[in-house]
């Protein structure tokens, strides 16, 4: 599996959205080839500011996804930029509450709204 089979991106203006295009049941495998840092890396060699991580392929991760996204989460900060996850399954929503990162970043029901999300400091989810 390489790193192309694993994400899709596109940068929107100054936002990387990040869709995953893979199997639930590989995600851990992108995680551990992920040791790179292979998002956050995607999104330092951009002119991005902002991220969306758009999960509508994936309706289960785990732990090493939550270490992605901190990862990718410093990469934005230090940009002073804004970062949302969106089309997250019921699972995905738990996993997220439970780990608190929805205190750190808005999970938006729609790429639109995560975008809105992160272009207006004043939308709400």
């Amino acid at each position: 599996m390489t790193y192309s089979e694993c994400f899709q991106s596109e940068l929107v203006d100054d936002v990387l959205v990040v869709s995953f295009q893979i199997e639930e049941a590989r995600i851990e495998e992108f995680a551990m080839m992920n040791k790179q840092q292979v998002l956050s890396h995607k999104f330092n060699k951009s002119r991005a500011v902002h991220a969306i991580v758009d999960f509508r392929q994936l309706s289960y991760f785990g732990s090493l996804m939550l270490e992605d996204l901190l990862q990718l989460w410093k990469a934005v900060k230090a940009k002073d930029g804004r970062m949302a996850l969106c089309n997250l399954s019921q699972t995905g929503r738990e996993i997220i509450g439970v780990s608190r990162f929805d205190q750190l970043w808005p999970v938006c029901e729609t790429q639109e709204k995560a975008m809105q999300s992160v272009l207006n400091r004043n939308f709400t989810k």
